[in-house]
């Protein structure tokens, strides 16, 4: 039922706003828009045939939402079938009755527990697992270190060619993971030195002046700190990875 009313639903809007969306005083050829889709699924590729409809779904599905969407059909197969089938005695009238009562203790893993013990059970489980996300977000010297060649290398190549935006977008993440390497470094080893510090701050400031040079389009600025940011980020690997 539920799935029937989503789709009337969609249908329904779909086609209310087919005609807004096309351009005023034009007349648009072979033109498709977001509610296609919905509206004329099977515009311009002959009949709404089983096969066409299978490769449809595998078009516009991805493998996630086709395993829901097989579920919910056979979820909505089901209720048809108990509605046919189950007049007389209700399945819900099964699962809704309530649990024989019992003249024994229960068993110690179904003694009720008192809302203290639950809250701090919940509390303890949310440290641990933010204390395992911590470790997970934050890898290990050599995780990083190797992120970060990867990273050195697109930032780099987009700087000197004089690509601005996708040379930002590695001098960012370049950036970002200077500093999840010192937190990683932090949470296993328990504190940084004093030229691990250093050398992360100096990348840093080398990244930021590369950045500007890159948005001054000033190729000779970018060179020389491109050369500067290359030597900072091999002292930077000498001075962690030896302490890993």
């Amino acid at each position: 039922m539920a799935a029937c009313l989503v789709t009337t639903v969609v249908v329904g809007i779909a086609y209310a706003v087919d005609k807004p969306l096309f351009p005023r005083g034009t007349i648009p050829e072979q033109h498709t828009h977001v509610f296609d889709v919905y509206c004329a699924p099977f515009h311009g590729t002959g009949d709404a045939t089983p096969a066409e409809v299978w490769r449809q779904l595998h078009e516009h599905l991805a493998p996630f939402e086709m395993v829901g969407t097989v579920i919910l059909g056979g979820l909505f197969l089901t209720g048809l079938a108990l509605r046919r089938f189950d007049g007389r005695w209700r399945i819900e009238d099964w699962l809704q009755r309530p649990p024989v009562a019992v003249s024994h203790a229960p068993a110690w893993h179904s003694r009720p527990l008192p809302a203290p013990v639950l809250g701090g059970t919940a509390l303890l489980g949310l440290l641990a697992l933010s204390g395992v996300g911590c470790f997970i977000y934050y890898p290990e010297a050599k995780e990083s270190i190797e992120q970060m060649r990867v990273i050195k290398t697109e930032a780099l190549t987009a700087a000197l060619g004089g690509e601005e935006e996708l040379a930002e977008h590695w001098i960012e993440a370049w950036d970002d993971w200077t500093r999840r390497l010192q937190v990683g470094v932090y949470l296993r080893q328990g504190g940084l030195s004093e030229s691990q510090r250093r050398e992360a701050q100096q990348l840093r400031d080398d990244l930021e002046l590369l950045d500007h040079s890159v948005e001054e389009d000033d190729r000779e600025a970018v060179r020389r700190h491109a050369a500067s940011v290359e030597a900072t980020y091999q002292r930077l690997r000498a001075a962690y990875l030896a302490a890993s």
